[in-house]
């Protein structure tokens, strides 16, 4: 799926500076769905997901020696790794679904002002939802997957809050 995340506050601290990120990153996903159980027209599958964004956006780094903002430019990497539980409601003529998802995220942030440069694991919760249009052919295409979501730390000095806006295109293996 092609991702594009929206931070509302994510805020990367270190012992030298404090890099709030305010850019989208466009990114992308990969999933594996397994179907767990189905009761009527409920269906229950497991989830795994990995991905990978980039941006690269001029930003501002609060130093905790000087207590003054730089700018600075800043490349940020974002690879998340997911487990979840996957609800689907089939509908008429789409498929209906909410998951929630626990895992983590690893974060590396680099720039040019010494220190500035470092990788976070933050453990993450998310809650997604969305559609699957023509999720019903035969063959190998799964349907079109519209969907959103928010997504925040765990038990982690780093404060991340991310929504979500996803587009994919689901096969069958």
């Amino acid at each position: 799926s092609a991702v594009v995340l929206n931070p509302r506050n994510l805020v990367l601290t270190n012992r030298y500076f404090e890099v709030s990120h305010v850019a989208s990153l466009p990114g992308v996903d990969l999933s594996l769905i397994v179907e767990l159980s189905q009761v009527s027209r409920f269906r229950f599958s497991g989830t795994g997901s990995v991905g990978y964004a980039y941006q690269q956006s001029v930003g501002e780094a609060k130093s905790f020696t000087t207590a003054r903002f730089s700018r600075d430019s800043i490349k940020l990497q974002r690879m998340p790794l997911t487990t979840g539980l996957r609800t689907i409601f089939d509908a008429e003529y789409a498929e209906l679904f909410f998951e929630p998802q626990l895992g983590g995220q690893w974060w590396e942030q680099s720039g040019f002002l010494d220190g500035s440069s470092q990788s976070f694991w933050i453990p993450s919760l998310s809650l997604n939802g969305g559609v699957i249009l023509f999720g019903r052919t035969s063959g190998w295409f799964g349907g079109i997957k519209l969907a959103g979501g928010w997504e925040r730390s765990l038990g982690s000095a780093q404060r991340a809050e991310v929504s979500h806006f996803e587009i994919g295109l689901r096969t069958r293996l």
